[in-house]
């Protein structure tokens, strides 16, 4: 498990196509016993923008999902940023 950026799982999208990994707050790791990690699928649609009508507001659903997962499940205790941790990393060298 390869614990990434969300510039780099952007990016692993946009070269790859997909991204599948696991999301947790940053107090938190993705295999701790409490199983507080969102294992999630990203896909190049998930960056394409939901709500096009709205110039001052453009959102992609990958933006969507990052903002419901921070408001649902960071605070102060758990950690208030996401950590994102990808599981189909190829073996590193």
């Amino acid at each position: 498990m390869e614990k990434q950026t969300i510039a780099q799982v952007k990016a692993t999208i946009r070269r790859e196509g997909t991204w599948t990994g696991k999301l947790c707050p940053s107090n938190f790791y993705p295999d701790s016993p409490w199983g507080i990690a969102a294992e999630k699928t990203f896909t190049r649609e998930d960056l394409k923008p939901i709500n096009e009508g709205r110039e001052n507001m453009p959102q992609t659903e990958f933006e969507s999902y990052c903002n419901s997962f921070s408001y649902y499940n960071c605070n102060n205790e758990m950690g208030k940023r996401i950590h994102f941790y990808r599981t189909d990393a190829p073996p590193t060298k």
